[in-house]
């Protein structure tokens, strides 16, 4: 992949990580339907008396760059604030560091470093039972510190930018005790650049799948 032509890429394979989430996210749904803890008044009423607030929470996702070129692990860490049972704000830090180090059958060598660190903070709605239960989604701004460093025997590219852009964040909650856990999908974007007289936009400049524990 000589990753040259990133507008077509960015528009095209984008969607993916959207389809994975729904499809990873049915099992949770028909599990969650099919169980009765915390379905009754009292049990609803009962983990909201003994909590804040104010949630802290910790995550750990699945990452990837605009065109699904490095992907592995990233790290989350923010709070939830109520602002009534329904709605709350959020904040949340997300480091990501990518990279590559390959040779294909054809001989040609890529080497690539790709790191973000994210500041998001979003207003939620959670239309469910609450911040601890039932699908929710999020959108705010975030600013990103971004740096992709590429170099093979076809291209080169050494992008580092710091920017203001919309975030999304979407999934659904499962009570755990006193505390949840949210499965979800984070996507940071859009971004336009222009590169001379060309102009191309990722419709995210990086998505996230995977899970976060709310205390």
């Amino acid at each position: 992949m000589t990753r040259v032509h990133r507008s077509y890429l960015s528009y095209r394979l984008i969607p993916v990580p959207v389809l994975l989430f729904f499809i990873l996210l049915q099992p949770f749904r028909i599990q969650a339907q099919s169980q009765h803890a915390f379905k009754n008044e009292e049990d609803s009423f009962f983990i909201i008396r003994n909590h804040s607030k104010w949630h802290p929470y910790g995550g750990l996702h699945i990452s990837s760059d605009a065109e699904l070129y490095y992907a592995g692990p990233s790290f989350e860490a923010g709070f939830d604030a109520n602002v009534t049972r329904r709605l709350l704000f959020s904040t949340y830090i997300q480091y990501y560091h990518g990279k590559v180090d390959n040779t294909d059958n054809t001989g040609v060598s890529s080497l690539g470093r790709f790191k973000t660190f994210t500041v998001a903070s979003l207003i939620q709605v959670n239309p469910g039972a609450g911040w601890y239960k039932g699908f929710f989604i999020g959108l705010g701004m975030a600013v990103q510190f971004y740096s992709d460093h590429f170099k093979s025997n076809l291209s080169n590219l050494d992008v580092s930018r710091t920017t203001l852009t919309p975030a999304i964040r979407m999934g659904y909650t499962f009570p755990a005790g006193l505390h949840a856990i949210a499965i979800e999908f984070n996507g940071i974007g859009p971004y336009i650049e222009k590169d001379g007289t060309d102009q191309y936009m990722e419709v995210f400049t990086q998505v996230s799948l995977g899970a976060r524990f709310i205390f």
